[in-house]
């Protein structure tokens, strides 16, 4: 069995939930640093101005930026949820779809190995009834199927 395909099927769900985190954290810091960039220029004497200034746009952008944090990360989850769903039927139906394939193939193959003895039970019989010897091997010797 390949390990490494068995470890990354296997994902541990509070390794899945750190790395969730680490996105939301890079993109509610994008909004907020984004917000920041594109913020109209003012223009301040002291360095206590400009800081409370910019502890007011962040504080004016975080719920913002919580709300597009909140609503990527419940969409992308939605997301997941739905194709996990949508996967499970499709693999349900692709299971009926090949055991039927497959009782289908049995009752075929049936069909035609009876349908062989059938007509080679035809001219044994044929073959007695004109008093011609009759060494044809049955159907399921003759190397086509094996014997049971």
């Amino acid at each position: 069995m390949d390990t490494k395909s068995s470890q990354a099927k296997n994902t541990s769900l509070f390794s899945f939930a750190q790395n969730i985190g680490l996105t939301n954290a890079i993109i509610f810091i994008g909004v907020v640093v984004s917000y920041l960039f594109t913020a109209p220029p003012v223009s301040v004497s002291s360095f206590s101005e400009r800081l409370r200034l910019i502890v007011a746009d962040i504080g004016a952008v975080i719920p913002a930026a919580f709300f597009v944090t909140f609503a990527i990360d419940v969409g992308g989850s939605s997301l997941m949820l739905f194709w996990n769903l949508m996967k499970r039927e499709l693999n349900k139906y692709d299971a009926k779809l090949i055991e039927q394939g497959r009782t289908e193939g049995i009752e075929q193959g049936k069909t035609e190995a009876y349908q062989q003895i059938a007509e080679w039970n035809a001219r044994r019989l044929e073959a007695a009834a004109k008093g011609i010897p009759f060494d044809e091997p049955p159907p399921t010797q003759n190397g086509d199927q094996p014997n049971p």
